[in-house]
């Protein structure tokens, strides 16, 4: 194929609904706020691999993690895995 693909420039963004206790290692630089079919929606921007990384989710919780601790993850790399199902999900972000 001549042309250009965007798998060539990273990973789309993923949901976070689709972690698992692995979870997936970036480092981490923004938070910013979108919308989805669900309503307000917020996208873990950073970086993964050298290609641009985000990761998409509707937890309040979790933003407010990432907000509160901006300061501390922006430019580290990190952890972000998924405990549970449906209301008993849970996120753990740790240091990679």
């Amino acid at each position: 194929m001549n042309g250009y693909k965007t798998e060539d420039y990273g990973e789309a963004t993923i949901v976070a609904s689709s972690l698992d206790e692995k979870g997936v290692d970036f480092i981490y630089d923004n938070l910013e706020e979108t919308e989805n079919k669900f309503g307000k929606a917020f996208v873990a921007k950073g970086t993964k691999d050298g290609d641009y990384f985000g990761i998409m989710f509707n937890s309040q919780k979790l933003a407010t993690l990432f907000s509160e601790n901006h300061a501390v993850l922006v430019g580290k790399k990190i952890n972000l895995s998924k405990r549970g199902t449906g209301v008993n999900t849970n996120f753990d972000v740790k240091f990679a």
